[in-house]
This record gives structure tokens, sequence and C-alpha cells, in this order.
């Protein structure tokens, strides 16, 4: 992304606040900037590592939901965006469902956990999965862009 193609270039910050899963801030970023550039968007990307504990703690106060999740978005109030962007959020990512979820999918701890950075970006750009049709939309977008990603060797 370029001033070229008029979007300002994103603003990625990789918070680590766990301990059971070896996270490459430099990845993280790079694949954050990967998904945007390929989704056409910018803006600023928080991306929050967890446990269960503090994941399930957000859930309840955010959403009223009890248990630990994978992913949560919030999308900032668009009146805190930084001029020509177009995309503002926060990622919280649980390692520990990650490491708990991954054999299930055939996926590597790491894998599963960077799955849920691009889900939650795909979140912060529009994208659902509350309908069937839309989930499996958003499923087959995250997995390409994942492997896409993978492929030009930054994981």
């Amino acid at each position: 992304m370029s001033a070229e193609d008029g979007l300002s270039e994103p603003v990625v910050e990789v918070s680590d606040r766990q301990e059971l899963l070896g996270i490459d801030p430099t990845a993280v970023d790079s694949l954050v900037r990967f998904v945007l550039r390929e989704e056409e968007a910018s803006g600023t990307v928080e991306v929050v590592f967890v446990d269960d504990a503090e994941i399930a703690d957000l859930h309840l106060r955010f959403l009223a939901v009890e248990g630990p999740t994978d992913v949560i978005t919030f999308p900032l109030p668009a009146d805190e965006a930084e001029p020509g962007s177009t995309l503002l959020g926060e990622i919280v990512v649980s390692t520990e469902t990650a490491i708990r979820q991954a054999p299930e999918y055939g996926n590597e701890p790491l894998q599963e956990a960077l799955l849920y950075v691009v889900h939650g970006v795909l979140h912060l750009l529009g994208y659902d999965d509350h309908d069937e049709d839309e989930a499996e939309r958003m499923a087959e977008r995250q997995q390409l862009l994942l492997g896409a990603w993978s492929r030009t060797g930054s994981l």
C-alpha cells in the first residue's frame, strides 16, 4: 500500500500477554499488512495475544457470553480513524484456544492462532460469519489469504 494507490500505510501493533505459544511479532505484523493489502484496506490494527482466562473475561464483559473463545474483534469508532484509513480496530486472540483446537483442524497451534488473526482482520473489514453462506465465504477467504502469505516465506 502506498500513497500511489490512495491508501495510507497501515499501523500494526502486536502485543503478547501470554506464555503458552511463541509469537513472532514481526511475522504477525507482516500477516496483517498482507491481508490489508490483499483486501485493499488500510488503517490501524492492534493484535493482542492472550490466554483463555483473559479472553473469557472480555467475552463476558463485552459480549455477555461465558467462557473462552478463539478471537474477538473490537472495531474502534470512525472518528478515531487516521485520515485516509479505512479500518481501525483491535483483535484479541486466545493462544490457549488455538493450542486446544489446532488438532481438530489438522493445524499446528501457531498456524491456528494466525488463522484467528486473519479471521479478525476480515471481521474488521466487514466480513460476517453468522450465516452459513457468509461463514463459508469467510472461511475460504481466510484460508486462501493465510496460505498465500505462508507461501511468501513469512511463516
